[in-house]
């Protein structure tokens, strides 16, 4: 397995189990009720830890919070990391970010910003200058949220807006706003960079020790290149942790392809591996401990 490293005192886990696909955000919910959600994610949580994972993210989730606090006073070992983010205190003016049409419109701008040559988005459905120097995070709700996940977390990720947003429309102010509050409440903060090497470059520069990426053998996101995102991963000293490391065009599940490209660079110290149910939970897993190290 990967092995558990210390950050900044805390242990902090090679292996992480996310819970993106329980919580019916990103695709059809295909639990009954909240009920049958909790029963199926303690299942996977259960199996996950049978075969040797010790870490846990959790977004802002009722159902899942409490679920996964409850395994966390049973499990005292386990690491958990709060993800704070989703529908909660980013917004621009007075609304909300989160809305289909605020995330439309931030992608559009993001990437009008980073490939200007490539414009191809009506004016309207992009922010103004203007509008993204009103882009702010809301105090109140991200201590709340913080407040919450502070009782089992021992992590929190910060500056998780779509496309690395904040830092590639250079309001990385927001994020050091957001490190700052977390350490008040005991967390530690964790960058997520989800676009690419000019992304990374930035939260490289930020006070924290660890830095989430999105990153696979095919990298996607790759901005502004696949070799900018590799040179930033390979030189950074920051500790690294692979997500969506299993990602590809044409959805074709390869694990150990895909352990083998992630385990050949030094600087990823871990990864998150996501997962739908209890059974796939067993399946990949049981494969992660005889493969990695």
């Amino acid at each position: 397995m990967y092995k558990i490293i210390t950050i900044e005192g805390r242990q902090y886990p090679g292996i992480i189990m996310g819970e993106d696909k329980f919580t019916g955000w990103f695709e059809r919910d295909f639990f009954k009720n909240e009920a049958s959600r909790a029963t199926e994610y303690g299942k996977a949580l259960n199996t996950a830890y049978e075969h040797g994972v010790r870490g846990f993210s959790m977004s802002p989730h009722r159902t899942l919070v409490k679920t996964l606090m409850n395994f966390k006073t049973e499990k005292p070992e386990i690491g958990c990391i709060a993800n704070p983010h989703w529908q909660s205190h980013y917004y621009v003016n007075d609304e909300s970010l989160w809305t289909n049409k605020n995330r439309s419109k931030l992608a559009s701008t993001v990437y009008s910003n980073v490939f200007p040559r490539e414009k191809n988005t009506d004016i309207h459905d992009m922010f103004s200058c203007k509008d993204i120097r009103n882009i702010r995070l809301d105090e109140h709700e991200y201590k709340t949220q913080l407040h919450k996940f502070s009782k089992f977390c021992d992590f929190s990720i910060v500056g998780n807006l779509g496309m690395s947003a904040l830092i590639l429309l250079e309001r990385d102010d927001i994020i050091i706003r957001e490190i700052e509050i977390a350490r008040q409440f005991g967390l530690i903060p964790i960058g997520i960079c989800e676009c690419g090497g000019l992304a990374l470059s930035e939260f490289d520069k930020l006070d924290l020790e660890i830095i989430w990426i999105r990153f696979n053998r095919f990298s996607v996101l790759s901005n502004p290149d696949i070799s900018t995102l590799m040179d930033g991963i390979k030189n950074t000293k920051k500790t690294m942790t692979a997500y969506r490391i299993f990602e590809n065009p044409d959805n074709q599940f390869d694990l150990e392809r895909s352990i083998n490209f992630i385990q050949g660079i030094d600087t990823i110290k871990s990864i998150v591996v996501g997962i739908d149910n209890a059974c796939q939970a067993g399946i990949t897993f049981s494969k992660l401990q005889k493969m990695v190290h």
